[in-house]
């Protein structure tokens, strides 16, 4: 049984576009694999999250941000550990977030990396611009749909 705040997500609240397949199943994948190492199994974590198996098996796939979010969050649950994102992120190399992971090994420095991060996050999130705020110390990012 997966905890409320899984099972609880309307997403009838949220735009059509996070439900377009246009992410790339690489940030979901890495979860499922994590959270497999933790003990959850992975039919148990897709199941949870309503996501076909058979996604998560061809690389060249493609997840809702809405499907993937559900992984995230099925996989916190299962394992018990809200922080699963770092560890999760502390695995994949730059590279594993295609065309945009190497452009951000150009970067010099964590602001120029943030600034590439912006401008080409189309790369990665095809169907999301992402916006970057900063104030002071304080990084905020802002996701948005792509004006078709």
């Amino acid at each position: 049984m997966l905890p409320e705040i899984v099972s609880t997500i309307d997403w009838t609240h949220f735009p059509d576009w996070t439900r377009q397949r246009s992410q790339s199943v690489t940030y979901a994948r890495m979860f499922a694999d994590v959270a497999e190492q933790r003990g959850v199994s992975r039919e148990a974590l897709l199941s949870g999250a309503g996501v076909p198996a058979t996604l998560l098996d061809d690389p060249s796939a493609r997840v809702s941000l809405q499907e993937t979010v559900q992984v995230f969050a099925t996989a916190a649950a299962l394992t018990g550990d809200t922080g699963i994102g770092l560890d999760v992120g502390q695995r994949m190399p730059l590279t594993a977030h295609g065309s945009l992971g190497y452009v951000l090994m150009c970067a010099g420095n964590a602001r120029e990396a943030i600034s590439l991060l912006e401008r080409f996050w189309h790369l990665r999130g095809r169907s999301v611009v992402l916006s970057v705020q900063i104030e002071g110390c304080l990084l905020y990012t802002s996701p948005s749909p792509r004006d078709s």
